[in-house]
């Protein structure tokens, strides 16, 4: 359980970095959560949001198959949608570390 709530914080940090895509962190973050304890805490809420309401969003290889029409305006969408999460995202990755960080 150490190493979940070690990637919990790492996966939240590199989100906060703009070492990940929000919405690959997200989705990650939501991964993790089937394998914590606390797996139904509202804190992982915001998280759990974003990769469902993301789901149809094309990222890495998969891309390659999609027209460049659809994908570009599917990039706008994306891009859009970002913008108005990102402060929420912000505020769910730094309770995610206070929660989880060392010390705790």
């Amino acid at each position: 359980m150490d190493n979940v709530r070690a990637s919990l914080v790492q996966i939240a940090q590199a989100i906060l970095d703009e070492k990940i895509h929000v919405v690959l962190g997200c989705r990650e973050i939501d991964r993790l959560r089937s394998e914590s304890s606390d797996r139904e805490s509202p804190i992982f809420n915001p998280f759990r949001v974003v990769s469902s309401e993301t789901d149809s969003f094309p990222f890495g290889d998969v891309r390659r198959h999609w027209n460049d029409d659809v994908l570009a305006q599917r990039d706008l969408e994306l891009k859009a949608y970002v913008c108005e999460i990102h402060e929420s995202i912000k505020q769910a990755c730094h309770a995610i570390i206070d929660t989880y960080g060392s010390g705790r």
